[in-house]
């Protein structure tokens, strides 16, 4: 029986959700048998202390033999841990040594933890924006669930610009909030978008519509998809889901 925790609630995450289901039944022998009960999966919600009394009620649950974490935040908060009591899967690390994860011989080195690790490499980032648009002061995009729940994100982004003498400005966006976050843009010179995760696909959209109508150069961290819908530049690809 595994047990599943995930960022919060989205077609994405779903759909994701549902291929990970799909792809480890097609690994196993028809033998053996592996069981998502409906009430061993956790949505967080986007809230971080959510996200982590979810990881830890299903290490408490006795029906649970092994727990998978989808979505950035939750994966990091589960690799954060010190110990492991059953096997534990973090699908969305950004970047494991920037992250500050543990790496031996292409594994975790960690009892009963693993993790995948995206790669993604944020200062590379930060020196082809500035190849295709220089610039002196870059607006971070963050969601505050993602700002508060992977903090080495921004704390390893600060440095990057630091060291380039480039001046970072933090955006935080919230739902409930967005038009506050709009108005944070208008004198931006250049936008580096994180993966929004917790804020509506129409407010996503939005975003870019008030970027682009500013004639505000951005990059996006992760994917195409952004770029399809209006963003400048993403050197990150697509990830395929079903992989």
């Amino acid at each position: 029986k595994v047990g599943v925790v995930t960022d919060g609630q989205s077609e994405r995450m779903a759909d994701l959700l549902s291929r990970t289901r799909d792809e480890i039944k097609k690994l196993i022998s028809d033998n053996d048998q592996i069981v998502f009960l409906p009430e061993h999966q956790k949505t967080a919600n986007f809230a971080n202390k959510a996200t982590v009394a979810a990881i830890e009620e299903l290490f408490q649950n006795r029906d649970v033999n092994a727990i998978l974490c989808l979505g950035p935040v939750a994966s990091h908060l589960l690799a954060k841990r010190e110990k492991y009591s059953k096997p534990a899967f973090a699908v969305h690390i950004i970047n494991s040594k920037m992250q500050g994860l543990p790496l031996h011989d292409g594994s975790s080195g960690v009892d009963n933890f693993s993790y995948t690790d995206m790669g993604i490499e944020i200062g590379r980032h930060i020196s082809r924006f500035q190849e295709i648009s220089a610039f002196k002061t870059l607006h971070l995009v963050i969601s505050s669930f993602m700002l508060e729940g992977i903090p080495q994100l921004a704390e390893n982004l600060a440095s990057i610009a630091a060291a380039a003498e480039i001046k970072l400005v933090i955006v935080k966006t919230e739902r409930d909030s967005f038009e506050k976050s709009l108005q944070q843009l208008n004198d931006a010179e250049t936008v580096y978008l994180t993966p929004l995760i917790d804020i509506a696909p129409e407010q996503r959209e939005q975003l870019i519509e008030h970027i682009n109508r500013k004639r505000i150069p951005s990059m996006n961290m992760l994917g195409q998809q952004p770029v399809e819908k209006g963003v400048f530049v993403s050197i990150a690809t697509e990830l395929d889901t079903q992989k």
